[in-house]
């Protein structure tokens, strides 16, 4: 450290410049020393090449992986999937006594996942009427439709 009043302004000057010259020279020598140090660095290929027991033992360069951009589509979950879990959340949430009674309650109980699965199959625009869903399911023998 510098005493105030102990140099001169151009000591001070010169002094701070032979600093700046010293630690740039520093810098360069430094990076002249990782540049030469680069040309002799041995990679897996080279190790290979010149003795197959060092390969063996030699530890693997970790890397960095370039991370691409994942799109919607690897993503998405296949429409069979999803249909599938659907029909059997539905299966479980809804007992069966719903679907009517005997016979009829396995007809209607199939009609109905087959809606669950057409309307899952749906593309963006196509649409499915409540007629077209319960086109077919028996309901006089449903217990909730009687009075």
């Amino acid at each position: 450290m510098f005493k105030y009043g102990e140099y001169s302004g151009r000591d001070l000057n010169s002094q701070l410049t032979n600093q700046v010259l010293e630690r740039k020279q520093s810098v360069m020598a430094t990076q002249k020393s990782l540049r030469d140090e680069s040309t002799h660095f041995d990679t897996q290929a080279s190790i290979r090449a010149f003795s197959p027991t060092a390969a063996a033992t030699a530890e693997v360069p970790t890397m960095k992986l370039q991370t691409r951009k994942a799109s919607f589509m690897e993503l998405a979950t296949p429409a069979a999937n999803v249909s599938a879990f659907c029909r059997s959340t539905l299966a479980r949430i809804i007992p069966n006594e719903f679907w009517g009674t005997e016979e009829r309650q396995l007809h209607n109980r199939r009609l109905f996942m087959d809606v669950v699965d057409r309307f899952i199959h749906l593309r963006r625009f196509e649409s499915l009427s409540l007629q077209n869903a319960v086109q077919g399911m028996k309901v006089h023998t449903i217990l909730l439709m009687k009075k």
